[in-house]
C-alpha cells in the first residue's frame, strides 16, 4: 500500500460523502476532485515532504507542479467552503449560487 494511503483515503472519504449528497446536488460531481487529483495531492505532499524520489514520476514536470498545486489548492478549499456552510445550515440552493458566481472551478 503506498505511503500516502492515509491521507488519500481520508479526502477520498471526504469527497465520496460530497459528491453523493451536497456535491451531486450542486452539480460539481468530479470537477471538485477527482480521483487522479486527490493522488495528485497526496503524491505531491509526500514528494515535498519527504523529497522520496520515487514519488516524482508520479508528478506534473516541474514547470507545471506549481499551477497544479494551485489549481488543488483552489478545489480542496472549495470542498472545505462546502463542507462548513452545509454544516452552518446554509440551504443547497445558496450554496449551490455562491460556488457558481465566485467561478473558481473553471479553468
Amino acid at each position: 500500500m503506498p505511503a500516502f494511503s492515509h491521507l488519500s483515503k481520508a479526502v477520498t472519504q471526504i469527497s465520496v460523502r460530497w459528491f453523493t449528497s451536497p456535491s451531486a446536488a450542486l452539480g460539481l460531481g468530479d470537477r471538485l476532485l477527482s480521483r487522479q487529483n486527490i493522488d495528485l495531492a497526496a503524491s505531491l505532499r509526500n514528494y515535498y515532504t519527504h523529497f522520496d524520489p520515487r514519488t516524482e514520476a508520479k508528478l506534473p514536470p516541474s514547470e507545471g507542479r506549481i499551477l497544479a498545486m494551485h489549481d488543488l489548492a483552489v478545489r480542496l478549499r472549495v470542498l472545505c467552503e462546502l463542507v462548513l456552510l452545509n454544516a452552518a445550515g446554509f440551504q443547497m440552493e445558496k450554496i449551490r449560487e455562491s460556488i457558481r458566481t465566485t467561478r473558481r472551478l473553471e479553468r
